[in-house]
């Protein structure tokens, strides 16, 4: 469901379902949403501080974040 949301919503709607910590995330989700954060650096900051961001995708976090 999170990812439909990911692939059809706003900005604000994206920065809303990053922040809801219940809100279960596919890695392919978190990469839509770390190349939406390129130009939205609150979105950036509310996927750096979930503690599912797969392990693999944090380093392409730290590149937008730079």
């Amino acid at each position: 469901m999170t990812d439909v949301l990911v692939n059809r919503c706003t900005v604000d709607t994206a920065r809303k379902v990053t922040e809801n910590k219940g809100a279960s995330l596919s890695e392919l989700g978190f990469v839509k949403l770390i190349n939406r954060a390129k130009t939205d650096k609150a979105l950036a900051a509310a996927i750096e501080s979930r503690t599912d961001l797969p392990a693999e995708l944090q380093p392409f976090l730290k590149l937008t974040l730079a």
